[in-house]
C-alpha cells in the first residue's frame, strides 16, 4: 500500500526546548571591560587611595580622556555582569498544555503497526533512524499475537482514508480480540548469495557519511514507538558473526597523458584491504549499499607533475623535497603571529594646559607687577602641574579656574601636613608655589610663605638671600640673624660670605652673643686679608681690613680671650700705621692708628 500523506507522530512532537543563550560571552565583555578600568586608573594616575571624593573629581577634570575612558570600562563591565548573571539564573519555565490531538473521523480507524505501508518519502528518515552502529547484524522480527477488532480485516479502510488525516502512534493502543498475524516485514538471512540487491539489508546495516541536515520540521520515524510493547514486536540480537562494511574511498587523480612516476609511487603505497568473506556476499551488499549513498563530487589530488625521464630511485628524493617544503612553510605560517595591538594614547597638550593656569592667574595682578611675576609664576605652576598627586592636582585646577584663595589655602594645608609628616622637601615645594602665587600682588603673605621655605630647605640660598635684602630694606633686623647664618650654611662664594659676615658678625656683637660675633669677624678678616693681599695699591681694601682686625680682637676682649685680643690690636695697628704713612693727609687713618696703639698698650702689646 503508498501513500503519501500517512505520517507518524511521536507524543512529545509538541514538546520544544528553548536553549539560552551562553553567558561566555558577558563573562568575556566583563573581564575586557575591567581590565580597561584597570588600564585607565594605572595610566591615568587615578587617586585610588585617597579618602576624599572631590580628590576623584579634581583627577576626573584634570585627565577627562582616562575618566571617559574609566567610565566607558565600568559601563561595559555593568552590562558584562548583569548578563552573565542573567544567564546564570534559571528561567522561569513556561506552562506545558496538554497535547492536542486532532479529531479523527469516526468511520475512519487506525491499522495495527504490522499491516500499516510507509509512504516513499518516509524511507530516508526511516533509514536514519536505525543506522545506530557501523557494524551489521541480524534482526528476526518475531510476530506475537496481536488482538483487533474486525474493523481491521481489510487495509482497504486505510487507504480510503482522506489526505490530510494523520495517524498518530499513540491511537494505536486499542484491544482487539486475539489473532494470530504473519509480520510482514521480512527477516534478514544470513545467507547473502540468495540476495544479491536486497533493500532490507541496506536498510539495516548502512552507515551513511554524511548526515543531511533538514531545513523544516518533517515528522521523523520513531523506532522506539515502532518497537514499543503495544505493537507486540521484541528484538533479539543474534550471535553470528558481525562483518564490518567500510565501502572503499575512491581518489580520483589527475594524471597526464605520460606516465607519472611520482603518482604510481603514491598509488602503490596505498595498502591493500584485506577482506575474509566471501567474495559474491560483499558485492551484493556494497551494491545494495551504494544505491542508497549520497552522491557527491570525486576528489581530485593534484599531485606535481616530474620529469618523465627521472630514474624510478629519483622518485623518493623528490617526494621528499614536497614534504619537507610543505612542512618548512607550515612552520612559516604558524610562527606568524599577530602583532600586538597597541592602544593610541591620548594626545594632551601640557604646555597649553599650563599658559592658560598662568595667564588666568597673572589676569588678577597689578600692571606695574606682573611681568616681573610671570617668570617665578610659570616656573611654579609647571612643577605643580607635573606633580601627579592628588593635592597638586586639586590646587592646579583650582588656579586654572581662577580661585586663587582657595589654591592657596590648600597648599598651605597640604604642606603643613607634610611637614608634620617629616617630608620638607615637597613641604617647602609647595610653599614656594604659594609664594609665587601671592608675590608682586600681596608681599605680607608672599614673605610669610618664603619664610616658610627658608625654614624647611635651608640649602635654598636663593630664599634665603631675597629675604636678607627684604628684612634689611625694611629693618627688620630681628629676622636678619637667622636668615643669614641659614644663608652662610648655603653659600660659598667669598664675595658673597663677606657681604654677609659684616652684617651678621655686628648683628651678634650688639645681641651679646660676643662668640658667634668673634668667629665671623675672624673669617671675614681672612677674606680681607687676602683681598688686600691681592690689591696691594687699594687703600679701601686695606683700611677694610685694618677694621675687621680691630672688631675682632673687640669681640674676643669681649668674650674675655684676652690672649687673642692683645695681638690683634696691635695688627691692627700695624695696618692703620702702614695706611697712615701711605696717605699722611688723611687724618682718619692717623686717628684709627692711635687708638689701636693705645688698646695694644692696655695689653702691655705695644
Amino acid at each position: 500500500m503508498s501513500s503519501s500523506n500517512l505520517t507518524l507522530n511521536a507524543d512529545n512532537r509538541g514538546t520544544s526546548t528553548t536553549r539560552k543563550p551562553g553567558a561566555a560571552g558577558f563573562l568575556i565583555l566583563a573581564v575586557l571591560a575591567a581590565a580597561l578600568s584597570a588600564f585607565a586608573l594605572y595610566k591615568g594616575q587615578a587617586p585610588v587611595r585617597t579618602p576624599f571624593p572631590e580628590d576623584w573629581i579634581i583627577w576626573a577634570r584634570g585627565t577627562a580622556a582616562w575618566a571617559g575612558i574609566l567610565a566607558l570600562g565600568a559601563f561595559l563591565l555593568l552590562i558584562g555582569v548583569i548578563g552573565t548573571l542573567r544567564n546564570l539564573l534559571p528561567a522561569p519555565k513556561p506552562a506545558v498544555s496538554a497535547p492536542r490531538r486532532k479529531s479523527r473521523p469516526e468511520a475512519v480507524e487506525a491499522a495495527p503497526a504490522p499491516v500499516m505501508a510507509v509512504a516513499e518519502d518516509m524511507q530516508e528518515d526511516m533509514q536514519s533512524a536505525t543506522r545506530a552502529a557501523e557494524s551489521r547484524g541480524t534482526l528476526h522480527f518475531n510476530a506475537h499475537t496481536l488482538e483487533r477488532a474486525p474493523a481491521f480485516e481489510s487495509p482497504q479502510a486505510v487507504e480510503a482514508m482522506p489526505d490530510n488525516v494523520h495517524i498518530e502512534a499513540a491511537a494505536v493502543a486499542v484491544e482487539p480480540p486475539h489473532i494470530e498475524v504473519q509480520s510482514l516485514e521480512p527477516a534478514i538471512f544470513t545467507d547473502h548469495a540468495a540476495f544479491s540487491d536486497n533493500a532490507s539489508d541496506s536498510f539495516m546495516t548502512r552507515h551513511p557519511e554524511v548526515v543531511v541536515e533538514t531545513v523544516a520540521e518533517v515528522p521523523v520515524f520513531d523506532s522506539s514507538a515502532a518497537l514499543a510493547d503495544t505493537h507486540g514486536l521484541t528484538i533479539t540480537t543474534p550471535t553470528a558473526q558481525i562483518i564490518p562494511l567500510h565501502p572503499p574511498v575512491e581518489t580520483v587523480a589527475a594524471q597526464d597523458e605520460d606516465h607519472d612516476p611520482l603518482a604510481a609511487a603514491l598509488l602503490r603505497e596505498t595498502p591493500d584491504v584485506v577482506t575474509h568473506a566471501p567474495q559474491g556476499d560483499i558485492n551484493a551488499v556494497i551494491s545494495s549499499a551504494m544505491r542508497f549513498a549520497p552522491q557527491s563530487e570525486p576528489h581530485v589530488a593534484v599531485v606535481p607533475a616530474a620529469a618523465p625521464e627521472a630514474a624510478p630511485e629519483a622518485i623518493p628524493v623528490a617526494l621528499t623535497e614536497v614534504v619537507t617544503q610543505e612542512i618548512a612553510s607550515a612552520e612559516i605560517v604558524a610562527d606568524v603571529q599577530p602583532a600586538p595591538v597597541v592602544p593610541v594614547p591620548v594626545v594632551i597638550d601640557d604646555e597649553a594646559e599650563i599658559r592658560q593656569a598662568v595667564q588666568t592667574a597673572l589676569s588678577v595682578w597689578p600692571d606695574a607687577t606682573r611681568a616681573i611675576a610671570a617668570d617665578e609664576l610659570s616656573t611654579r605652576i609647571s612643577r605643580l602641574y607635573y606633580d601627579k598627586s592628588a593635592a597638586s592636582q586639586k590646587a592646579f585646577q583650582l588656579i586654572a579656574s581662577g580661585d586663587l584663595s582657595a589654591a592657596s589655602a590648600a597648599l598651605a594645608n597640604h604642606a603643613d601636613a607634610l611637614a608634620l609628616a617629616g617630608n620638607h622637601a615637597e613641604a617647602a615645594e609647595l610653599w614656594r608655589v604659594s609664594g609665587a602665587l601671592h608675590m608682586g600682588r600681596d608681599d605680607s603673605k608672599a614673605m610669610a610663605a618664603y619664610e616658610h621655605v627658608s625654614e624647611l630647605d635651608p640649602n635654598d640660598a636663593n630664599i634665603h638671600l631675597y629675604l636678607t635684602r627684604r628684612y634689611q630694606m625694611s629693618g627688620d633686623t630681628a629676622k636678619l640673624p637667622a636668615v643669614i647664618g641659614r644663608a652662610l650654611g648655603a653659600i660659598s662664594d667669598p664675595a658673597t660670605r663677606a657681604e654677609l659676615l659684616a652684617p651678621y658678625a655686628d648683628l651678634k656683637l650688639k645681641a651679646g652673643d660676643a662668640r658667634a660675633a668673634g668667629d665671623a669677624f675672624e673669617e671675614l678678616s681672612r677674606l680681607h686679608e687676602t683681598t688686600a693681599y691681592l690689591k696691594p695699591d687699594d687703600v679701601g681694601a686695606r683700611s677694610t681690613h685694618a677694621i675687621t682686625l680691630a672688631r675682632y680682637a673687640q669681640a674676643r676682649e669681649m668674650q674675655g680671650a684676652f690672649d687673642q685680643a692683645g695681638p690683634l690690636y696691635k695688627k691692627a695697628y700695624g695696618v692703620f700705621a702702614d695706611l697712615s704713612a701711605l696717605k699722611p693727609e688723611h687724618p682718619g687713618l692717623r686717628a684709627m692708628a692711635e687708638n689701636a696703639l693705645k688698646d695694644a698698650q692696655r695689653f702691655n702689646m705695644a
